[in-house]
């Protein structure tokens, strides 16, 4: 079974209609009630201020959004320039009334978009555009938040305010989270691990007309940068602005807080189908363009007599060069917004290794492209209901335990290898007695066949001992290895032919398959990392690639 119930509700195409049931509540900070108006309603005291920032982010919980707000009041010096734009479900006209209730108390300035729920978290990312649209056009800064994210540092309005103007064009971004320091080599890279807290100047999203054209506001603007990275390369000159910055950062960057294990499910399945969608050709380009947009936007303010024309596929950009103080030159440079779509393709058909391109984990590749190829063909990850693959296999742990026995029997050799000088005296004196009845001629008895073969057998076995006993350490333990291999495999190989044969009747024979698999392939085979702490919070994990 699919894991949304209706096809329409698959649908990445789908545009949400702002103006539909919604409403709009506007307070300033020194008001003590919201006022309500139409969402298209222009109003001077929240649309036309002078604020040095507008705050925007989604949220349904009344306990979280007081939280953050108290903690953002704590740290803010200036509470009468910040601007909230706050989208919240009007489903339950009750839960509106308790929000705007509880918010009034803080002087920020508010703008509250109540709508109802339609398809949920699928078509989020649309209201941050719109939040973006009805937010002051005065405000100096941009940032899209979380309702679990809160600033860190004391006076962190007055920071901000040290950073107006830091571009002479104003066109740039502050990274502020966890990753500013990072660079990205890899065009996935910007999914998994985007600047979740970038600060925005206004003019920086304006240029590209809201925060983006999918899903994702904050992996949409990290591929824009992607492309202002290499948009010129390898030319000294480079038309990336990211600014990083640490005098202002925020916690509480984890995801899906608070969420039942269900709903968990149901979020990661969702949020990976709107993942793919990012990466799409159709998507790719529109971030490309916007990424070109900010380029020509630089060009233009810093060289205000060039003439730029926009074709169907391509800018024009036509400006004339002094050759000498009587002649002048023509130039026209043409800028492509396009991307190769073969070159796309292929380039994402790569990065099917689910885990390495979509969580930044080193994991098993053939299991991490199938969870890949899965997910494409039923639009949901595989199930983790326990089953009997996870039930205790006793069968499987007494395998376990006789490869754990064979292991200390090839230790213990090579321990007691550490004593071999103490026999071999012991060894040279029988291998002496029984020579000398092997060959003593003067002997009256004359040795039965027997006799013969018996004494020469432990002659035999003397020599291959003084032998073993003789040879270097290296040596026994190379030797041991291979021997200790060639059993194991057969060990393990008659095991699991009984367990193949056997699986109809015995289902949990599936688990010593499973166990090897995952022992040969997953741990063996591609332990390339090492996990020192492991967080839920990806961000907060300490892991060391290996070679």
């Amino acid at each position: 079974m699919n894991f949304i119930k209706q096809k329409k509700d698959l649908d990445l195409n789908h545009m949400v209609d702002s103006s539909k049931d919604c409403i709009k509540y506007i307070k300033s900070s020194k008001e003590k009630k919201f006022t309500s108006h139409l969402y298209g309603d222009s109003i001077i005291r929240s649309d036309f201020k002078n604020y040095l920032i507008s705050i925007l982010f989604n949220t349904n919980n009344i306990e979280k959004t007081v939280l953050i707000l108290k903690k953002f009041l704590e740290k803010t010096a200036h509470p009468e320039k910040i601007q909230f734009c706050i989208k919240i479900d009007n489903d339950d006209i009750t839960f509106v009334d308790s929000f705007l209730k509880e918010i009034s108390k803080f002087e920020f300035n508010f703008i509250i978009l109540s709508s109802p729920r339609g398809r949920g978290f699928i078509d989020l990312w649309q209201w941050i555009n719109f939040l973006f649209k009805v937010s002051s056009k005065y405000s100096k800064f941009i940032m899209n938040i979380s309702d679990e994210m809160y600033v860190n540092q004391k006076d962190w309005d007055n920071n901000l305010e040290n950073y107006i103007s830091f571009e002479d064009d104003n066109i740039f971004r502050l990274r502020t989270s966890v990753y500013r320091n990072r660079n990205y080599n890899d065009l996935w890279e910007c999914g998994y691990a985007p600047d979740t807290t970038a600060i925005y100047t206004r003019k920086y999203l304006s240029i590209q007309s809201n925060f983006s054209p999918c899903f994702g506001p904050d992996n949409g603007q990290q591929i824009v940068a992607f492309y202002l990275s290499k948009i010129n390369y390898p030319r000294h000159t480079q038309f990336l602005r990211d600014k990083v910055i640490n005098d202002i950062t925020f916690s509480g960057q984890g995801t899906n807080i608070g969420l039942s294990q269900q709903q968990l499910i149901l979020r990661k399945n969702i949020n990976h189908l709107l993942w793919i969608n990012i990466f799409s050709y159709k998507n790719q380009i529109k971030f490309f363009k916007r990424a070109r947009k900010i380029q020509l936007e630089i060009i233009k303010f810093k060289f205000p007599s060039i003439k730029i024309k926009e074709l169907n596929n391509k800018y024009v950009i036509t400006f004339t060069e002094k050759v000498n103080l009587e002649e002048s030159k023509k130039n026209i440079i043409f800028l492509s917004k396009k991307i190769p779509r073969i070159k796309l393709f292929l380039y994402n058909i790569l990065r099917y290794d689910f885990f390495k391109y979509n969580t930044g984990y080193d994991m098993n590749k053939f299991s991490s492209i199938a969870l890949s190829i899965y997910f494409l063909l039923f639009k949901k990850f595989p199930d983790h209901k326990k089953n009997f693959l996870e039930e205790k296999n006793t069968r499987l742990d007494s395998l376990i335990d006789i490869e754990k026995k064979i292991y200390n029997i090839s230790y213990g050799t090579l321990e007691f290898f550490d004593f071999r000088l103490s026999f071999i005296p012991y060894l040279e004196d029988l291998h002496t007695k029984f020579h000398e009845i092997r060959y003593n001629t003067n002997s009256p008895i004359l040795l039965d066949f027997y006799t013969m073969v018996l004494t020469r057998t432990y002659l035999t076995i003397i020599n291959l001992l003084i032998f073993l006993l003789l040879i270097n350490k290296n040596i026994l333990s190379f030797l041991l290895f291979y021997l200790r291999f060639l059993v194991l495999f057969v060990f393990w190989g008659i095991n699991l032919l009984y367990s193949l044969l056997a699986i109809w009747r015995f289902p949990k024979n599936l688990g010593l398959s499973r166990y090897l698999f995952d022992r040969f392939f997953i741990v063996n085979f591609r332990k390339k990392s090492f996990t020192f702490i492991n967080n839920d919070d990806q961000s907060k994990s300490f892991i060391v690639k290996g070679d």
